[in-house]
């Protein structure tokens, strides 16, 4: 992390602790939201292996505005207070305590810390949880889905490991690839992330639907239930269920959705020299015929009027 200052510190002035949470999370700015209003920010920092973990407060109404890396990902637990989360649509979110949010690699960050908020933020590599780097841009700024006792645990994960750190002896840094692990496990196996929907989607359909959508846009024709389940490491059955039970249609529905949208994307920005049959062999498309079908069920036209539009 090549930091100067101390793994616990207590700081008056803005531009230090702008320079230090920069160095820590991701580079941002800040606006004190009330004129002459004194900050009064108290930070505790560890860097385990890859994950950089930090217990932070700015002790005064402040705004921050950042970019999340490309490779990594930010995840904000609320300790205390309040704090408002700009989202990617437009809309605000309300964090109380308990509440948590991702923000995803290269994501745009904006949040409102009220006086008294308190947030434990890790700064973990895209590695350390599939799913985050599964989930789709469209998909918005999800936030992340656990219950009463899961939220209990990944705080004290968090705290342990913030301890840990902070002794700071090498047979105990030693062992930071472990605890950087053990995090990664907590997520892939208790944490569910919770769309633009509203809905909570259990990591293994994120990841299994990102996995179809790039075997549609590499044009391969057979995509099987079976192959995913395999590749994403559950079982048929479960894949199954979780499809209908968190996306609302079955896997063959949504392959096929994912097959309607590969092709309106590529007809959209077609140049006019291609025909509809080799932008639907792209797709993976073998059924050309009931497809055009399909197409003007879900866009209101056949694919080859939208090309000549």
């Amino acid at each position: 992390m090549g930091a100067s200052f101390p793994q616990q510190f207590e700081s008056r002035d803005a531009v230090a602790v702008v320079d230090a949470v920069s160095r820590i999370l991701a580079p941002h700015e800040m606006d004190v939201r009330h004129p002459g209003q004194t900050i009064r920010a108290h930070v505790r920092h560890v860097q385990l292996a890859s994950c950089r973990l930090a217990d932070l407060t700015y002790g005064a109404a402040v705004r921050i505005r950042s970019r999340v890396p490309a490779d990594r990902i930010l995840v904000h637990t609320v300790i205390e207070g309040q704090s408002r989360m700009a989202l990617s649509d437009g809309r605000t979110r309300v964090l109380d305590e308990g509440a948590m949010h991702v923000s995803m690699p290269g994501a745009p960050l904006a949040i409102a810390f009220g006086s008294s908020s308190r947030h434990m933020t890790a700064n973990l590599p895209v590695s350390l949880w599939p799913a985050a780097a599964a989930f789709r841009e469209e998909e918005r700024s999800p936030m992340v889905a656990l219950d009463d006792s899961s939220a209990g645990v990944w705080l004290d994960l968090m705290r342990f490991a913030l301890g840990w750190g902070e002794i700071g002896s090498r047979v105990l840094q030693d062992s930071a690839g472990h605890i950087a692990a053990l995090i990664g496990d907590f997520l892939c196996d208790r944490v569910t992330i919770e769309g633009a929907a509203g809905g909570a989607v259990p990591w293994f359909v994120v990841q299994a639907r990102a996995l179809m959508t790039e075997l549609v846009r590499s044009g391969q024709e057979v995509i099987t239930p079976g192959q995913v389940a395999a590749q994403v490491g559950v079982g048929l059955r479960t894949l199954q269920m979780g499809f209908r039970r968190f996306v609302g249609r079955s896997f063959g529905e949504d392959l096929r959705e994912q097959r309607l949208h590969e092709l309106h994307r590529l007809i959209a920005v077609s140049s006019g020299q291609d025909d509809v049959t080799t932008l639907m062999h792209a797709c993976g498309i073998v059924s050309t015929g009931r497809f055009a079908g399909y197409y003007r069920e879900r866009f209101g036209m056949l694919p080859s009027t939208q090309l000549r539009g």
